[in-house]
Order: C-alpha cells, then structure tokens, then sequence
C-alpha cells in the first residue's frame, strides 16, 4: 500500500543543512513604527499616521533634525506598506521575514523559507535617498536585480546562457522611461530557472528498485516545484514593491496626466469651434 511505499523510502530522505541564525538587524515592524495594532482598520491606520508625521515633520523639528528625518521616513515607509492593500497584505504574511531580512544571506542557505536574503529590500531603510549614490535607490535596487539575475545565469549551462535574453538593467536616475517601462515588463514575468534541488525530500540513491525511486522523484519534483513558486512569488512582488516607489514611473505617470489633460482642452477647444461654425 500507499503508506508501507512512504515507510519503506523513507530512509532515503536527505539530511538538511543547518539554518543560518537570522541576523539582528534595526529595523522595526510597521504597526509598532506607527503604534497600532495588527489588527487595526485602515482609519486607525490613517489618524496614527497623521498625528506621528505632525509630531515628527522635520519642518517642526529644527533642533532634533537628524532625528525627526529618521523617524519621519520611518513613518512614511510604515504608512506606505499599511496603506495599501496588496502591499499590507504581503508584509503580514512575511512579516518575520522581513524583520530579519539580512541582503547577505546566500539564495540556498535556507530551503524552507527561498530567497529570503530579498526581503531585506522589501524596505525604504535599505537606501538612502533617490540616486545613484552608493546607498541611494538606484545603486541599491540595480545591485539586488543584477545579483538575483546573476543567480539565475549561473543556475544554466552554456548553451542555455547563450540562447537566452539578458534581463534588462534597473538603470538610474537618467534613464529613458522606454527602457525603465521594458525592464518593469521583464521582471513582472519573472519565473526562476534555479532547481532547487537542496529542496529534494528524498535521495534516489538509496531507493529499492525502479519503482521506488520513481516515488521518490516525483516526491522531489513537487517540493522543488513548491519553492520555485515561492521563490518567483517574492521575486515579483519586489518587482511591484520597487515600482511603487520609483520616482520615474511617478514622472513617467504625471507627464502622460498632463498630455490627457492637453488632450482634453485641445478636444474642448475644437468642438468649440464647430458648435460656433454651426450657428
């Protein structure tokens, strides 16, 4: 039967690495940045947020300004996360792991919990204003894509590597909005080619017979399946986390806004025109 099959591959389960410890890192979980309950609706979020940033605006903290700035962008990145429903909805289901998030962490380190060197930078803490700079927004999010990109590279023989597109770069400040909208495009597609097989339940090397090791294959096949999905899950929701706050796709949004608006007029003035000529 089904269940002396389990018993008698059992023995060839593999033996998992040891976890990493999670690194101890600064930075606070949202509801306590804005102190409110987990469970708080989205008013109670919105009042708390207001009377923080009032108490906290840099504008009325001259003399603590270093201080107010930290707390305030602190404040501006909770209320961001808890404010929107998609947004919200991720943190509260990876919250510890965003919580310990460490960048340096390697892509295999722990099998249970895939990629989670990445929720390091599920946070507006893991760069320091919107340049180029070392820490600045760009150099930080072009490091993060180039290194999960990079993962994947690795992952493929030559000829896989060769036959493949490259991703597109994050770029910076200074790059034109078609190459910023191709590389949104890409990477909200992403689906990961790295195996997983650290993920395998079973080590097919000690299975009885063929029929045995087929179990044991298709049991590993499902649980490398299970992180794979897993893995691109986290992958696209930073690629949507960035998104939000990148200040080119907020230009790239305001500009098309203004060319409705000329649009509009334009339209307005025309039929203007043509209602007068009928008179």
């Amino acid at each position: 039967g089904e269940r002396t099959t389990r018993r008698t591959y059992a023995v060839g389960r593999v033996a998992r690495p040891p976890r990493l410890a999670p690194t101890v890192t600064s930075m606070r979980c949202y509801y306590e940045v804005l102190g409110v309950d987990r469970s708080a609706d989205d008013d109670e979020i919105k009042r708390s947020y207001r009377k923080l940033a009032l108490k906290w605006h840099p504008d009325k903290n001259k003399e603590n300004l270093e201080e107010a700035t930290n707390v305030f962008k602190e404040l501006q990145n909770a209320y961001a996360v808890l404010s929107d429903l998609h947004e919200r909805a991720w943190y509260d289901d990876h919250r510890e792991a965003i919580l310990r998030g460490d960048g340096n962490l390697d892509l295999n380190a722990d099998i249970a919990k895939p990629g989670e060197w990445i929720y390091a930078y599920f946070s507006a803490s893991c760069f320091d204003g919107y340049d180029s700079r070392p820490r600045g927004f760009f150099r930080v999010y072009e490091e993060a894509f180039t290194k999960i990109e990079k993962a994947e590279l690795n992952a493929m023989d030559d000829k896989e590597r060769n036959a493949v597109r490259h991703a597109p770069r994050f770029g910076s400040e200074s790059t034109e909005w078609e190459d910023v909208r191709y590389f949104y495009a890409h990477w909200e597609a992403f689906a990961t080619k790295l195996s997983f097989s650290e993920a395998d339940e079973y080590d097919t090397r000690h299975a009885d017979g063929r029929r045995i090791r087929r179990l044991m294959e298709k049991e590993n096949r499902r649980a490398r399946a299970k992180v794979q999905r897993e893995y691109s899950e986290i992958v696209r929701n930073l690629v949507q986390f960035v998104r939000k706050r990148d200040p080119r796709v907020a230009e790239a949004a305001e500009r098309a806004r203004k060319e409705r608006e000329e649009e509009e007029k334009r339209l307005k003035i025309q039929q203007e025109g043509a209602f007068r000529s009928c008179l």
